[in-house]
C-alpha cells in the first residue's frame, strides 16, 4: 500500500502491486490484512483508470473482493471514496478490459445495496406504522 500510495511508483511496478493485492484478496487473511489498512479502499479507487487497463482491472478486482466478503463498512468506506463515481467512468472507458468491466458491474450492484438501505429502511417502517394505526382504528 505504501509503495502505491507514493508517487514514486512506475506504472509497471503499480500493475505488479495491484495484481499481488488481487492476490492476497483470494485468501481471507488476505481481505482482512487488506481492508485493515485505513487508506485501502481510498487507493484503491484512486488506482482505477490511472495505472493501466490491467492495473485497473486488478484495482477492481481488489475492491470487490474487499466490498463482498467484508462488513458493509467496508461498502459505505468505498462509497465516501468514489467508487461509484469511478465504476460508472470505467463501464464508459474504452480504456480498460472487459473483465475489469464486469467486477465494476458487479461492484456497483453491491454499492446499489448500500445506498439503498437507508430508504428500504425507512418504507419498512412508513408500511409497518400504517400497519399498526389499521390495528389501532380496527379496535
Amino acid at each position: 500500500m505504501e509503495h502505491l500510495r507514493s508517487n514514486a511508483a512506475r506504472p509497471s511496478t503499480a500493475e505488479r502491486c495491484l495484481a499481488i493485492l488481487e492476490l492476497l484478496c483470494t485468501t481471507t487473511q488476505g481481505q482482512v490484512a487488506i481492508s485493515q489498512h485505513p487508506l485501502a479502499i481510498p487507493l484503491l479507487v484512486k488506482m482505477v483508470l490511472r495505472v493501466s487497463p490491467r492495473g485497473t482491472e486488478y484495482a477492481t478486482g481488489t475492491l470487490l473482493a474487499i466490498c463482498k466478503s467484508g462488513p458493509i463498512d467496508m461498502l459505505q468506506v468505498a462509497m465516501q471514496a468514489g467508487a461509484q463515481t469511478q465504476m460508472l467512468f470505467l463501464l464508459q472507458s474504452d480504456a480498460t478490459t472487459p473483465r475489469a468491466k464486469r467486477k465494476a458491474l458487479e461492484l456497483l450492484k453491491l454499492l446499489h445495496t448500500v445506498c439503498c438501505l437507508p430508504t428500504v429502511g425507512k418504507l419498512v417502517n412508513a408500511v409497518h406504522s400504517w400497519e399498526c394505526f389499521i390495528e389501532i382504528g380496527r379496535s
